[in-house]
């Protein structure tokens, strides 16, 4: 006895009619079996689908499609080979059928592999014979580990410092939980979690921190029901009872002669003058504007140390071009070390620049992109945007208080720590760091701000390299990453 369900095929759309069951000597007595399977984004997965009694399905014809797509198969096998043809060209060399030799034994199913978000949902495993045809539905689910996670720190209050923590690109929703030495659990000041047009998941949450909750704090986001998931860890150098209370990182100006060196020094309160001497050399990066990399609103000066925005024309389409946003990239890049550049926000009898993006961006990231520019795709930056105030381009956005409009930014990038750390020069204080994992050559980012004509200026400072041994730096051991990812 076999089920087949009837099928009309209509202007390309397959409708089922009933049901019913064929009582005959001469038909191909089978079923078709089929499972669910879930599957990890970027992995292999097989659907399952063969004939049960076991039967050769060689000369057979075997089609994997999508719902109404019947016409467009993910595979097709006939006439004893893959015809791909009609193949949708996102499944070209990625799918097959499941088993070598399999269908000698009656094994029809499905292999994808690296597997996407997109593949998720119905498959139509659809078998025939000239004298039957059998079809069965098999539903792929498709898990998604989102971006490593980004923690923001910074000082809000008295002994407080808030720390953010943020991911995107998780399916399902992802759960997000702190906790510290002190605490199994700590509560999130804000948690906030949105789904963008993918479908894809954003989580964002918030503590405020005191000496109480312990030398650190955690982020882990994971799957629901799963172990998979990251972790982010905020370590203090010295015991958080002591470092919220006392520590103060403070930039200070040291004029040298022909030099100009700028050290940064951390300098305690009540008293306190001891400080854990860091063996590491901060290097003062000489950085220009590479013109090629820029997007053609953005006008770079011929000493390629001064951009700004303008209304001109040009062809964005150029390989290595930012074709919608309008940034261009510093050079050199690099891959390793502890590297420090400034930039130049205000302009001799010109008001501060109310717009502009300052940070960090991938050699591998996407320029040609018309999405925001997030970590997930290779971009950390804070930037100002006039009377909307600061933000940090976490996903989603995240809003950073200033009492003053800084007229230097001092950008410092601790390539191994995964640390970006953004200094008020004039104020001669930091305003935010970021954490995250970074891997290839990351090079300067720079955006004008669209609509303001004041320019952005890279000063030609050159100060020699100093070892933390010799002068004092900015103590910024307080801070870790950790992603971690069960298989």
């Amino acid at each position: 006895m076999l089920r087949v369900c009837k099928a009309v095929i209509r202007a390309k759309k397959l409708e089922y009619k009933t049901c019913f069951h064929l009582f005959h000597l001469f038909l191909l007595s089978t079923e078709l079996h089929i499972e669910n399977v879930t599957v990890r984004s970027g992995q292999s997965v097989v659907l399952p689908c063969w004939l049960s009694p076991a039967a050769d399905a060689q000369a057979m014809e075997v089609r994997w499609y999508r719902p109404e797509q019947y016409s467009r198969p993910v595979l097709l096998y006939r006439e004893q080979k893959i015809l791909t043809s009609s193949q949708p060209e996102r499944f070209r060399n990625r799918a097959a059928l499941g088993s070598p030799g399999g269908l000698k034994r009656g094994n029809v199913s499905l292999r994808i592999d690296n597997v996407t978000f997109a593949d998720a949902g119905p498959y139509e495993c659809y078998v025939s014979s000239e004298l039957l045809y059998s079809s069965a539905l098999v539903f792929l689910n498709v898990s998604v580990l989102g971006s490593p996670l980004v923690l923001s720190v910074m000082k809000v209050r008295g002994d407080l410092v808030k720390v953010t923590c943020s991911s995107s690109g998780w399916y399902p929703e992802p759960q997000l939980l702190w906790s510290s030495d002190e605490k199994n659990g700590v509560a999130p000041e804000e948690l906030h979690s949105s789904r963008g047009p993918e479908g894809l998941f954003s989580v964002q949450s918030s503590v405020l921190l005191s000496p109480s909750d312990g030398p650190s704090v955690s982020c882990s986001v994971s799957l629901p029901g799963s172990k998979d998931g990251k972790e982010a860890k905020d370590h203090s150098a010295t015991p958080w009872k002591s470092a919220f209370a006392v520590v103060m990182l403070m930039l200070v100006a040291v004029v040298a002669v022909f030099t100009g060196i700028f050290y940064f020094i951390r300098n305690k309160k009540r008293g306190e003058d001891h400080f854990q001497e860091s063996h590491r050399k901060i290097e003062w990066m000489l950085s220009t504007l590479n013109r090629a990399t820029a997007h053609h609103h953005v006008v770079v000066s011929e000493d390629r140390k001064y951009l700004r925005d303008s209304e001109k024309t040009g062809d964005n389409t150029e390989m290595g071009r930012f074709h919608h946003h309008t940034c261009v990239l510093g050079e050199p890049g690099f891959s390793s070390g502890c590297k420090y550049w400034e930039v130049v926000l205000k302009q001799e009898n010109i008001d501060v620049k109310a717009a502009w993006w300052v940070g960090l961006a991938s050699g591998s990231a996407d320029r040609s992109t018309e999405a925001p520019l997030t970590p997930s795709g290779g971009f950390w930056y804070l930037s100002s945007d006039g009377s909307n105030g600061y933000h940090v381009n976490l996903d989603p956005t995240f809003p950073v208080s200033l009492s003053t409009r800084p007229g230097t930014l001092g950008v410092l990038v601790e390539y191994e720590k995964g640390r970006l750390t953004f200094y008020d020069v004039g104020e001669k204080k930091p305003i935010l760091t970021l954490v995250t994992a970074f891997t290839g050559d990351v090079f300067p980012l720079f955006n004008p701000g669209t609509g303001d004509s004041g320019s952005v200026h890279i000063p030609d400072m050159i100060p020699p390299s100093v070892e933390a041994e010799e002068q004092p730096l900015l103590n910024t051991d307080t801070l870790n990453t950790e992603n971690e990812t069960e298989a």
